[in-house]
């Protein structure tokens, strides 16, 4: 543990060091009193030793039989005969008796356990309680020496104390609000992957790196998953998700070597984000590139540099060069290694290990890699060193096009075209990008690239997207040694303290309103000396302390003292959270309600104004609508006096000029118009 993460431990030992307590007074050992329990009574069995030294040296009951041993280990005060312990010890020296010859012997075992080497022999060491539940007699002091175990994290782990997480929250928080502000969503995947998905995806060496578990009781193969960015993919190709943006923090594993000033560890944190679908060219690509500018200002990493290059130049300018497609990831995979290794190595390996280009090739291959600077200062030499090749010049003005628009998100300043940069996964297809920190020898803190057939390798389905992943605990590294033991061990800004009487409730009530208020706000849960526990507070960062004592309560206020300020102000309790907050705690970040977007309310139309009704004559009842078409009857002519003539074949009605009777030209609306349809008319004489 480091002296820094030790002040987490320190500060609240020190509030209970200060607790005024009595000192507690040593007693004799008594001499053992003869066993009370009903079953310790019982007599002792023949062929059982029992040896009987002191009350505070365990106790070792064997029973001999000529086929069984059985060897039970015990803490208990008094020799008990024929009934097991209620105390178990672990890890101490058992003796053994084989078929009853009194051959003994001392073994030390693992776990608290033994196994016997002869037939039928059985060691017992885990003891049971009495039938009856009586309570232990024995007293921690009274156990045996234990083994000692090696305390340490396995190689290439850590432990993350107060100190580390207090940075480590901080920086995830920040870049989740970066992540999420570019509109990028949460996800969360297995942490171990079949292996088959990982396989063949990050070159040559890095297949090696790849943690295998043990197949145990399922018939699958199984690995630890090595970066963040496969398991997405597989997350795209699974779901059939064609668009998305996510972001993703959480633990990845590799065999690496372990290297704990570079940050470099097999069990580490990675914080991906990537773009998944189609866009416009080098769209995705440049904001990719500002996020990460954006990113390490935030965290206050500043000055760095991200190195930015095109897979597709350098698999060209490889084979313009004369190395075969098979050499081409296994030269890139050595170029990668440019930031650990000087170029004498590097060329060394290709030719004479790796086989995989004669040295004419290497000479021609140090000329381009060592052509970097400003992104107008490279075009120009690639395209001197390209112009016979169509293909690598149309890459050339894509690589024009991205940095516009890095310049367009303002991020060009910090931005270098380096054709040295190879990045070692097999999966990269286009633009790749690394972030180092000036005059910082840890390597990358950052790195991504486009990786546009990843996804098919899976679903069979292009699916385009680019990322990055930031090297997190580097960054951790990096602000740890920078704050040094400055940073809080206790997240905080106030500790409720109380003069002369402890004044508990009154405390738990400032608290009550502190937290509320969004205060970060602790109270010892003992009272001591003020002196001590203020000092214990400085030590640990804390913003302000807040007294009451007898002149307080009597006042209804408190005396608010801001320890940097070094001064101490007397407050009104119902002012104190307005009062703190106005001082601006380091730790003060209040959780903002969601703001609920409601409609507006649409006013309902004015009511009308009641009508009195109007004196309607009623209107005369419609007639039924008669058929039209062939087949219809005959038109039946408005009520009339009328004479009718029967004959045996047909019945005719004829209507007689009449005063009363109503004419088409007459009716008092349309509806009796439209009643009537337009076919022949009767002869009606108007009046």
């Amino acid at each position: 543990m480091s002296s820094s993460e030790g002040n987490a431990v320190s500060y609240y030992a020190a509030l209970s060091a200060c607790a005024t307590t009595t000192k507690p007074t040593k007693q004799k050992a008594e001499a053992p009193s003869p066993p009370s329990h009903p079953q310790q009574q019982q007599q002792q069995p023949a062929g059982a030793k029992v040896d009987a030294t002191t009350p505070d040296v365990a106790t070792t009951t064997t029973t001999t039989t000529p086929t069984t041993t059985t060897t039970t280990n015990t803490t208990a005060p008094t020799p008990v005969v024929g009934e097991a312990p209620a105390v178990v010890v672990e890890e101490e020296t058992e003796t053994k008796v084989k078929g009853g010859k009194g051959n003994e012997k001392e073994k030390e075992t693992d776990g608290g356990t033994g196994s016997g080497s002869g037939d039928g022999d059985v060691a017992v060491t885990a003891a049971s309680p009495c039938a009856c539940a009586c309570p232990a007699t024995s007293t921690p002091g009274d156990a045996a020496p234990r083994k000692k175990f090696t305390l340490k994290t396995p190689k290439g782990t850590r432990d993350f104390g107060p100190l580390a997480m207090s940075i480590r929250q901080k920086v995830i928080s920040r870049a989740s609000a970066i992540y999420e502000r570019h509109g990028a969503v949460g996800l969360e995947t297995p942490t171990f992957e079949l292996s088959e998905i990982l396989k063949g995806k990050y070159g040559e060496e890095g297949q090696d790196l790849i943690y295998n578990l043990q197949r145990g009781q399922t018939s699958e193969n199984l690995s630890l998953r090595y970066d963040l960015t496969v398991p997405f993919a597989r997350f795209i190709a699974q779901n059939g998700v064609r668009q998305m943006k996510r972001y993703q923090i959480g633990r990845v594993y590799r065999r690496d070597h372990v290297n704990e000033k570079q940050g470099r560890y097999r069990e580490f944190y990675q914080c991906d984000y990537d773009c998944a679908g189609p866009s416009e060219n080098m769209v995705a690509d440049a904001e990719c590139v500002a996020i990460i500018s954006e990113l390490l200002q935030t965290l206050e990493l500043a000055p760095f540099l991200i190195k930015v290059n095109n897979r597709q130049l350098l698999d060209l300018y490889l084979r313009h060069c004369g190395v075969t497609p098979n050499n081409i990831r296994t030269v890139c995979s050595s170029i990668d290694k440019l930031d650990k290794q000087p170029w004498k190595d590097i060329r060394n390996e290709i030719i004479n290990t790796k086989h995989a280009a004669t040295p004419e090739t290497a000479d021609q291959l140090e000329k381009f890699i060592a052509v970097k600077g400003t992104p107008a200062t490279v075009l120009a030499a690639a395209q001197e060193l390209l112009r016979d090749n169509a293909e690598a010049m149309a890459v050339l003005a894509d690589m024009k096009l991205l940095f516009e628009y890095v310049e367009a998100f303002g991020a060009i300043d910090s931005v270098v075209f380096d054709l040295s940069l190879a990045r070692g996964l097999d999966y990269y297809t286009g633009v790749i990008y690394e972030a180092t920190l000036c005059g910082k020898e840890i390597g990358s803190i950052c790195g991504g690239g486009r990786y546009d057939g990843l996804v098919g390798m899976f679903s069979g389905e292009k699916v385009p997207s680019v990322g990055f992943s930031l090297g997190i605990e580097r960054v951790f590294n990096i602000l740890e040694t920078r704050a040094g033991n400055k940073i809080m061990t206790t997240n905080a800004d106030v500790l409720v303290l109380s003069i002369g009487a402890p004044y508990t409730l009154e405390r738990m009530k400032i608290c009550k309103m502190l937290w509320d208020a969004q205060i970060k706000a602790e109270m010892p849960y003992q009272q001591g000396k003020i002196r001590g526990q203020v000092e214990a507070a400085a030590k640990a960062g804390i913003f302000a302390l807040v007294f009451l004592g007898e002149d307080e309560i009597a006042k209804k206020s408190v005396t608010v003292k801001i320890l940097k300020k070094r001064s101490s102000t007397l407050v009104e309790l119902d002012k104190l959270c307005e009062f703190l907050i106005a001082e601006n705690p380091p730790g003060y970040n209040p959780i903002k309600p969601e703001k609920v977007v409601e409609e507006p309310a649409v006013a309902p139309p004015p009511a009308r104004e009641a009508r009195a009704p109007k004196n309607r004559e009623p209107k005369p009842p419609k007639e039924p609508r008669a058929p039209r078409g062939r087949g219809a009857p005959p038109k039946v002519s408005p009520p009339a006096t009328t004479t009718t003539t029967t004959t045996t074949s047909s019945t005719t009605t004829t209507p007689t000029p009449d005063s009363t009777a109503i004419t088409p030209q007459q009716a008092p609306s349309t509806a009796l118009a439209e009643a009537t349809p337009p076919a022949t008319e009767p002869t009606t004489n108007n009046p």
